[in-house]
């Protein structure tokens, strides 16, 4: 696991994609991504994050969860199209606020 800033978890979001589960440390960029779906821990707490991974390999309906949910969020709200739909979204607000026609007195 990197402990560095990354401000876009590229591995994490494919590993996200692929449907696995997330154990990871809290670090900027990271808890942005990863919600509910996974699992944070302290940052360069090896102690709990050996802890939380071994929860995870002893649970198997857990890691179903966990990896079938940061699979979800991937694809809803991550994804390239995701992005793609919120921009369109949001350049179509834009274009409505300036195209209305304004009275001129």
């Amino acid at each position: 696991p990197s402990v560095e800033k990354d401000t876009s978890p590229l591995s994490l979001l494919s590993a996200m994609a692929s449907g696995l589960p997330i154990v990871a440390f809290d670090i900027p960029g990271v808890h942005e991504v990863v919600n509910k779906e996974g699992i944070l821990v302290q940052v360069a707490d090896v102690e709990q994050f050996s802890s939380r991974l071994d929860i995870l390999l002893s649970d198997e309906k857990r890691r179903r969860y966990l990896g079938y949910n940061a699979r979800k969020r991937a694809v809803d709200h991550l994804s390239l199209d995701a992005h793609i739909i919120t921009m369109q979204n949001t350049f179509k607000k834009c274009c409505s606020v300036y195209s209305s026609p304004s009275t001129i007195h």
